[in-house]
């Protein structure tokens, strides 16, 4: 979310090429290929989200870029000098929408004095407008979510709006919501966000209330829902929760050895919200595999059941995985680690400089990650499991 000021054009490093391969690194197996890697500029935290049509978001120095996940070249890019240091919110959905704003607090004043309306601006996967809604007078947009016809915007104020996304606004409803919780992606058939007394609440797509939590969650707290209608919620760093449909609690993991006052623990200091919704990510057959404070990432399947977890990196990391059950974690500042569908470690790339987001894949067997000025694609080269 952090932009420079003036408008900088846009450049391409291609510092690897198509297909170059990277030697073995920390005594593991093959590293990545990388296919190619993409300048930003300064450093962001926020993870580059595929947009189908080989299409790539990445925010880049003062810009909002459509980047060819093929060859590295940005299509498309909508460019603003405030969009630097937090000025810029974007979301974006697998099926080629694109939604961003400008936050007031960071925009130019009117000549009256008062802040311009936010204005939420919607674009295809080629980058054209396609509509333009404002946000109420006076309240600022916090947490989004997106469902197949409509996207749900969280205000500060606790109420909740309901635009299709054709751009019609569907409704408006005060729910007392503090936030939605896990990434912005396709919500299947319900509504999930933390009320502000801190209840795990789900409504329907008309922002009726269908079940709430008996009891508050942790503000850490963030959810999947999950291709069966499942819902797991990590309340990090000590539970994770796993609920049907009806909001039945079918299980639960604890892990008491991550409690604050535990001796020894390290690694979880500087983990905040937007980090842990990208320490939760779901698995295939419908289980979740989660991160822990000091670096070990744990599995589980759709019964509870603990698939594997891995040894400790000494450092909380960023997970995304993959269609094939493959976990990839990136350590804050220092490596990517690769563990297989079994929880294997199968390498640590450790040269791509000081990285500075979670990493995604692309669906096609791509991974992205970002470092503190560049987007690199990598073909991860994961043996397969005999």
């Amino acid at each position: 979310m952090d932009r420079l000021t003036p408008l900088i054009a846009l450049c391409l490093l291609l510092i690897a090429g198509t297909g170059c391969q990277r030697g073995t690194t920390g005594g593991y197996g093959q590293g990545p290929d990388v296919l190619w890697s993409y300048h930003l500029g300064s450093s962001r935290d926020l993870t580059a989200d595929y947009i189908g049509d080989n299409i790539l978001i990445a925010s880049s120095t003062s810009s909002l870029d459509w980047v060819d996940v093929r060859t590295g070249s940005a299509r498309y890019s909508v460019s603003d000098p405030n969009m630097y240091n937090n000025g810029l919110m974007w979301f974006a959905s697998p099926d080629g929408q694109v939604y961003y704003m400008l936050r007031t607090g960071y925009s130019s004043y009117t000549p009256g004095g008062g802040p311009p309306p936010e204005v939420l601006n919607c674009r295809d996967s080629a980058g054209k407008l396609q509509w333009e809604v404002n946000m109420p007078p006076g309240d600022y947009l916090s947490s989004t979510a997106i469902a197949a016809d409509r996207i749900f915007l969280i205000l500060d104020s606790g109420n909740v709006m309901a635009v299709s996304r054709q751009g019609e606004m569907l409704w408006f409803r005060d729910l007392h919501a503090e936030r939605l919780t896990g990434f912005a992606a396709f919500v299947s058939r319900q509504l999930v966000y933390i009320d502000k007394d801190g209840y795990l609440s789900v409504a329907d797509m008309e922002g009726e209330l269908v079940w709430k939590s008996d009891h508050p969650m942790g503000y850490f707290s963030s959810t999947l829902e999950l291709e069966d209608g499942s819902l797991a919620l990590y309340d990090y760093p000590l539970v994770l929760r796993y609920y049907n449909q009806q909001g039945e609690l079918l299980w639960r993991a604890d892990f008491d050895d991550y409690r604050p006052d535990a001796k020894g623990l390290t690694g979880g200091d500087m983990v905040s919200q937007f980090n842990v919704d990208r320490m939760f990510d779901a698995l295939p057959g419908n289980g979740c595999a989660v991160a822990h404070p000091d670096g070990a990432i744990s599995a589980y399947d759709s019964a509870g059941k603990l698939l594997w977890r891995s040894q400790p990196t000494g450092t909380a990391q960023l997970i995304c995985s993959d269609e094939h059950g493959n976990v990839f974690g990136s350590v804050r500042g220092g490596s990517l680690n690769a563990y297989d569908a079994i929880g294997r470690l199968v390498w640590v790339e450790d040269g791509l400089g000081l990285l500075n987001s979670a990493p995604s894949t692309d669906g096609l067997g791509q991974v992205f990650i970002e470092t503190d000025s560049t987007l690199f694609c990598l073909r991860p080269r994961i043996p397969e499991i005999k």
